[in-house]
């Protein structure tokens, strides 16, 4: 007997194909009714753990697959033989959609999750995201102190710095269905960072070496404090 061609999920109706008896016999097939049916093959997606630094745009979240057909079966044509059919397939002509993830910016973990990841008809997908996460880690932020001034027997001034690194801007994240978001990140010295610097102790004319102090940011930064070469002078007073 042969069938109707094709290797895709579905029913293919079954046809008399080469069948033939001996002379002896007036031969009837009957192939009403009757289908090759070709089930979904089990296809499992794996997901990765991916990485980014605080700030910047979502990876594409990436996976292994397990089960995709790639080779060559043997199947019957509508006369009965069998004929070679080349199957080719990939992650990209037979998924569809992303991964995504748990919303969040901040610096720490988030859960990957099925996203909108989808198979054609040919598998039975299995999505396993199990312990997969994208990890955000710290951008670098800079502190430099700057220089200051007083006069002798004022009280000190704020003691000023400048940042290099705050991320203010918006980005491109994963959502849990797998879509890429805009999200506006709008970090300043104020909301980012708390404490101030410090200096040596001393209240006569002189300069005095600023220090670290207090000065720190919140998680999403690793913090670098330059105080190199940066003093608070204080100057004489005015005496008549």
């Amino acid at each position: 007997l042969g069938r109707q061609s094709g290797e895709g999920v579905g029913n293919y109706a079954i046809t008399n194909g080469s069948l033939a008896s001996t002379n002896n016999y007036a031969l009837t097939i009957n192939t009403t009714g009757a289908n090759e049916t070709i089930t979904a093959a089990n296809l499992t997606v794996n997901a990765s753990n991916a990485t980014k630094t605080y700030g910047s745009d979502d990876p594409t979240l990436a996976y292994t697959t397990a089960g995709l057909v790639n080779g060559t079966v043997q199947s019957r044509d509508a006369n009965g033989n069998l004929v070679n059919v080349s199957l080719a397939d990939t992650a990209a002509n037979t998924l569809t959609g992303s991964l995504g993830r748990q919303s969040g910016e901040g610096v720490g973990n988030y859960a990957i999750t099925n996203g909108s990841l989808a198979s054609t008809n040919n598998y039975a997908l299995t999505i396993n995201t199990t312990g997969a996460n994208e990890t955000i880690t710290a951008a670098n932020l800079t502190v430099n102190a700057s220089n200051a001034t007083k006069t002798y027997g004022a009280d000190d001034p704020t003691l000023a710095y400048t940042t290099a690194g705050l991320v203010n801007g918006t980005v491109q994240s994963r959502d849990a269905s797998g879509n890429l978001v805009n999200v506006t990140l709008a970090d300043t010295a104020a909301n980012t960072l708390t404490g101030s610097l410090g200096r040596q102790s001393g209240e006569g004319v002189g300069n005095y070496a600023l220090t670290n102090g207090s000065l720190a940011s919140t998680n999403n930064y690793a913090l670098t404090i330059n105080t190199t070469g940066a003093n608070e002078t204080i100057t004489a007073a005015n005496l008549t």
